[in-house]
């Protein structure tokens, strides 16, 4: 997954046959928490996802938002 560098976590683009691409995450998407834990900017997603394991993303698509587990 790439971001937009700056504010709101939003998902730029997502690579094929990837992780974030096999769970269902699409450019545009906003990443609200990770793990439970609400996200200040697409700095905080950086970090918590730097790891590579797995984690529950709270993702919302126009006025949806849905749960989503990506990682290794």
């Amino acid at each position: 997954m790439h971001f937009k560098a700056f504010g709101p976590a939003v998902v730029g683009s997502v690579e094929a046959r990837s992780a974030a691409d096999e769970t269902g995450i699409r450019s545009g998407d906003r990443i609200l928490a990770i793990d439970r834990r609400p996200l200040r900017d697409v700095i905080d997603c950086h970090v918590l996802l730097a790891d590579g394991d797995v984690h529950s993303l709270k993702v919302e698509r126009g006025t949806r938002s849905e749960e989503r587990r990506v990682g290794k």
